[in-house]
C-alpha cells in the first residue's frame, strides 16, 4: 500500500463524499459535519480543512489526514482505511504497492506534549 500515493490521488474532501457527511456550513475555508463516530443528532464536530487535506474531530480531540478520518468514523485500522479509499476510488495501483506502515498526520491528539 503507498499511503503517500493514496493522499495524493484522494483529498479528504472526496474521503468525506465516500463517507456520505453532510457538510453542513463552511465558515473561513472550513467545512463541518456532524462526527459519524462521535455526534449524535445535529452537533457539528468534525470540521473539514479542504485546503490542507485535514480534519479535526472537536469531540474526540483528533487531527488527521484522508485516511485517519475513515479510521476514525468507521473505527477501523489505518491499513483498512486506506484499503476501503483505494477499492471506492478503484485505485488498484495504490493497493499493489508493497505495504508500509502509515505513520503521517494520522490520528494525532490534540495538545500532547512533544516527547
Amino acid at each position: 500500500m503507498d499511503y503517500a500515493l493514496l493522499k495524493k490521488s484522494v483529498s479528504v474532501h472526496q474521503v468525506a463524499q465516500m463517507l456520505n457527511l453532510r457538510q453542513h456550513h463552511m465558515v473561513g475555508g472550513w467545512h463541518r459535519a456532524a462526527c459519524p463516530r462521535c455526534d449524535f443528532g445535529t452537533s457539528k464536530s468534525l470540521i473539514l480543512l479542504c485546503e490542507r487535506n485535514l480534519f479535526v474531530c472537536a469531540t474526540a480531540g483528533i487531527i488527521g489526514d484522508q485516511i485517519a478520518l475513515v479510521s476514525h468514523a468507521k473505527n477501523v485500522r489505518p491499513y483498512a482505511a486506506a484499503q476501503q479509499i483505494a477499492v471506492h476510488y478503484s485505485l488498484r495501483h495504490v493497493l499493489e504497492q508493497p505495504r508500509e506502515k502509515h505513520a503521517p498526520e494520522s490520528q494525532k491528539p490534540r495538545n500532547s506534549a512533544q516527547a
